[in-house]
């Protein structure tokens, strides 16, 4: 055999043991992908058909969704947040953190509700945010903190609808419901 026949001869078995690595590298991907496809389907199933050990999961993400409303509430923000010597902008900005963190803490939450409830939550999280932000350039910021949280509870209690309300009200329906099932 001439050096140009082994060099071919060569160049094929490097093609070949190349090729054949490739194929089992894409084989073992496509097989993991099929697997962890048929487990997320089988989630998929167990999910919708509610079966009753998901109950105590969704309860609780019932609870949590009330209890995050409950903190993000403008009176319970002002009450956890406030201190002494704080300015009333810096009151505002920390309401808008806390609210966000309480938000960001609950973000999985969303697993266990329906998409329209986690909907609602999040719009009166907007909501709320938004009042704060309208009320940041209505109040003076030079002002103590209690005019500012006086002025601010004052002023939710003047929205025709309180979003944390229609959010409660719609997670405890939400509950129910699943009781009753």
């Amino acid at each position: 055999m001439s050096i140009q026949e082994s060099t071919i001869l060569l160049e094929i078995a490097k093609a070949v043991i190349i090729g054949g690595a490739i194929i089992l590298g894409l084989s073992m991907v496509l097989k993991r992908y099929a697997s962890t496809k048929m487990q997320l389907h089988a989630m998929s199933l167990q999910s919708k058909a509610g079966g009753k050990e998901n109950i105590p999961m969704k309860l609780q993400a019932y609870e949590r969704l009330l209890l995050f409303c409950e903190r993000i509430s403008v009176p319970n923000l002002i009450f956890r947040l406030r201190t002494q010597n704080m300015r009333s902008d810096e009151l505002m900005h920390a309401m808008m953190i806390a609210i966000q963190q309480e938000y960001e803490h609950n973000l999985t939450q969303q697993l266990y509700v329906s998409d329209p409830l986690w909907q609602i939550v999040s719009l009166a999280k907007n909501e709320i945010q938004a009042m704060i932000a309208e009320s940041m350039d209505k109040i003076d910021i030079a002002q103590a903190t209690n005019i500012t949280a006086d002025q601010l509870i004052v002023y939710t209690s003047k929205w025709p609808k309180d979003p944390l309300e229609t959010a409660k009200q719609a997670i405890k329906q939400e509950a129910h419901s699943l009781i009753k099932k």
